[in-house]
């Protein structure tokens, strides 16, 4: 015990001091002359893997925890013990590698067994909820930022999250679990969830998590059979770099343009009111812009609009301005990534996303409520700094985290989504299911499907109103004239 307690120390010295690894955990012992239930146990007796798990648990179990073992350790796995070391093959397993096991065994509960089934939360069951944010919440430790994210296999997904002043987890088909800080990458489950005593232990490169290590479980059967540590990778779903994913066009966005320009909208059918389109910031000049698709920081890397202007219809773009003084009362403003959007820049979209992310994106068939100016993109900025506030994803995501109601992030990423939606809806708005920057205003279908270029616009809205930009089929009754509109509601 000398050695494991001299080994132990070192360990723990070497976790403070060497650089972090991406992956210090791997498994080499050849088992296939073994037992099933010693081909289990031999993943942890493995010297190889024994000084990476006296590293990970080293740093924080010492004499004291000698009351745990007693506590923890499972009769019959003692019983199992005595049994296999009486056998010429357990006979040269060292003691190093039984105290490396009985260090990974008390720290897990061996009442639970780790499965792995079924899906994750499907992004459209989650709970729709618009209830006014509470207090504001405080940011989570700094040390808790690289840790905060998806681990998993898209079968198999676990969200690491920031809730109420801690980390927490979420299994699949489960509930918030919170976590107590064990040292800067161990955590424990608390006393009271139905995994006390399991640990997560993540390994960090440049401050970063790149995966997490599960504690195994001791599972009661006829003998007890230890469960191999369960690793889940960091699935790579933020930006690389900067503010902005990208995904790789099916076809280059040039030829897709050309032949977008060349395309007819729909023909349409019905009675829709005349277009009103008005610029947002000649409303109130303190809603700031951030065109992304006037530059080419936008998910397909290219510049679609000439120029960095909002425009909506008027009844829109009025419940937009009332939205953005509400927020003002509590140090917030609107940020607008776009709105009106012309159906030729529609139809790119489609035709260059992949699609199985064609959720993200509105089909040219139907048209985009963009299209009709009655949809926004737009998020919060701080009224003190001038700057976005942080959300649970970046905009133009095509991932989960896009989802209004995702879970994962932190308490003031999700308090900040809530506050924008609950100002956007207390004014008629609607957020999109699949996006929580997008919102969609109460009257718009009554507006057709456009495809006036933004250099356009200036001309094509003064009387008489230009109807060669509208996608509307002959037997439609007549456009209202847009003066009659700018009352409506």
């Amino acid at each position: 015990m000398m050695a494991l307690a001299t080994l132990m120390s070192k360990e723990s010295q070497a976790n403070s001091s060497a650089p972090e690894e991406p992956n210090v955990y791997s498994y080499h012992r050849p088992t296939k002359d073994l037992a099933p239930e010693e081909r289990n146990v031999s993943l942890l007796m493995d010297p190889t893997i024994t000084s990476n798990l006296l590293r990970s648990y080293g740093a924080y179990r010492n004499a004291s925890s000698r009351a745990v073992y007693r506590h923890f350790v499972p009769p019959g796995l003692v019983a199992w013990w005595q049994e296999q070391s009486r056998s010429k093959r357990c006979r040269t397993l060292p003691l190093i590698n039984l105290a490396a096991y009985l260090i990974a065994v008390i720290t897990s509960n061996s009442a639970i067994a780790w499965t792995h089934s079924g899906n994750l939360h499907s992004p459209r069951s989650f709970i729709k909820s618009s209830a006014t944010p509470q207090a504001k919440p405080s940011p989570p430790p700094a040390r808790w930022r690289g840790l905060i994210g998806e681990y998993g296999p898209d079968n198999d997904i676990l969200i690491i999250l920031e809730k109420d002043g801690r980390l927490c987890a979420l299994f699949k088909r489960g509930e918030v679990e919170p976590l107590d800080e064990v040292s800067r990458n161990v955590f424990e489950f608390s006393a009271s969830s139905a995994r006390a005593w399991q640990h997560l232990v993540f390994t960090r490169a440049h401050g970063r998590a790149t995966q997490v290590a599960v504690d195994p479980i001791v599972r009661s059967s006829a003998r007890d059979v230890l469960i191999p540590v369960t690793f889940l990778k960091r699935r790579q779903i933020e930006p690389e770099s900067g503010n902005q994913l990208h995904i790789k066009p099916l076809r280059p966005v040039p030829d897709l343009m050309k032949e977008a320009l060349a395309a007819q909208p729909p023909k349409e059918n019905g009675e829709f009111r005349g277009p009103d389109l008005v610029e947002l910031t000649k409303l109130d000049p303190t809603i700031k812009l951030e065109i992304r698709y006037a530059t080419t920081n936008n998910f397909l890397g290219t510049k679609f609009y000439s120029e960095a202007r909002a425009f909506m219809q008027r009844p829109a773009a009025e419940a937009v301005v009332r939205v953005h003084h509400k927020l003002k009362e509590q140090g917030y403003g609107l940020l607008i990534h776009d709105a009106y959007r012309p159906w030729y820049v529609t139809k790119v979209f489609w035709d260059a996303t992949p699609p199985d992310k064609h959720v993200f994106v509105a089909d040219p068939s139907k048209g985009s409520r963009h299209n009709r100016g009655c949809a926004v993109d737009v998020t919060l900025y701080d009224l003190k700094t001038g700057k976005p506030v942080e959300m649970v994803s970046t905009y133009d995501e095509t991932t989960d985290r896009a989802y209004p109601n995702y879970p994962g992030g932190t308490s003031l990423q999700r308090w900040h989504r809530e506050l924008l939606r609950s100002a956007m809806e207390s004014e008629g708005f609607t957020v999109y299911e699949a996006e929580w920057w997008h919102f969609d205003y109460k009257d718009w279908q009554k507006y057709p499907i456009m495809n006036i270029r933004f250099e356009e616009t200036d001309a094509s809205f003064h009387f008489p109103f230009d109807t060669r930009h509208l996608a509307i089929g002959e037997a439609t009754a007549p456009v209202s004239e847009p003066r009659a509109v700018a009352t409506g509601s």
